[in-house]
């Protein structure tokens, strides 16, 4: 999961930044694992993302569940909690170890974070300083991922490095990968 300094993860329906490095990080661990995400994370993907074992989808609308649900290695569910007990692997030797991995949107991140927390046993988070100064993360109009005081008293950051884009587009972006994993008194 990527955000920026003021928690922005999406904005017009797309993520608002493109940095290799991160998304390699995600692909590399997530890949073999059961990916849950909400509707709106789907239509940006619009497609089972390859690297993973399956896709479970969370939406409300049935019709979208029904159209989606015929899809090869994509499971559909009206609720997170239902979307979690989808997503348990399957005993196959692709799932084995590989884990369940919510992977978006803003309300799939907040879910999970403050409604199911207990359920989670790391959050891999990339915190982006995208250079960007403007309005504040309230006044934006994009999806956002829950501010940190809002989760993090259960949580420790276990891990983390930095980098920086060097790339053509986006140079400059700094970024930093933390690992979060259940505080002693939390597991």
């Amino acid at each position: 999961m990527a955000r920026n300094h003021d928690y922005l993860i999406g904005l017009n329906g797309g993520i608002p930044w493109k940095v290799p490095e991160d998304r390699a990080y995600f692909k590399e661990t997530t890949a073999g694992g059961v990916l849950v995400m909400g509707r709106y994370t789907w239509l940006e993907n619009k497609r089972h993302l390859p690297h993973a074992a399956r896709t479970v989808v969370l939406s409300s609308d049935s019709e979208f569940r029904d159209r989606i649900g015929s899809l090869d290695r994509v499971d559909t569910a009206a609720t997170l909690r239902e979307a979690l007990e989808i997503a348990r692997p399957t005993g196959t030797e692709e799932e084995a170890g590989k884990g369940v991995w919510v992977v978006g949107g803003e309300e799939m991140y907040r879910r999970s974070l403050i409604d199911f927390n207990d359920k989670a046993r790391e959050i891999h988070l990339t915190v982006l300083d995208d250079g960007t100064s403007g309005p504040s993360a309230e006044e934006m109009e994009g999806a956002k991922f829950p501010k940190q005081e809002e989760w993090a008293g259960s949580w420790e950051l276990r891990k983390r490095w930095t980098g920086e884009r060097s790339g053509e587009k986006n140079r400059g972006i700094k970024y930093e990968f933390q690992v979060w994993g259940r505080s002693p008194e939390n597991r």
